[in-house]
């Protein structure tokens, strides 16, 4: 199963969690961003990953999470 593939699944089975991905650097297909972004809730990063990018992306996702909790209630 390619990453894609993987995404859609777990759209398909309701699954609508954050998910990231990675890729390694120098990897000549890469991902269509496009096509991830279109499935929602997928971040796309590019080994080496620095920690302050993956604070920033988790950050991210929390303050959307409290946002569509507030919207709710």
């Amino acid at each position: 199963t390619s990453r894609t593939e993987l995404v859609e699944a777990m759209r398909a089975a309701g699954l609508k969690v954050p998910i990231f991905l990675f890729e390694d650097e120098g990897v000549e297909v890469k991902m269509d961003t496009e096509v991830m972004k279109d499935l929602g809730g997928v971040r796309i990063f590019r080994k080496p990953v620095s920690i302050s990018e993956m604070r920033v992306a988790i950050h991210e996702v929390g303050e959307k999470i409290a946002s569509l909790k507030k919207g709710k209630s």
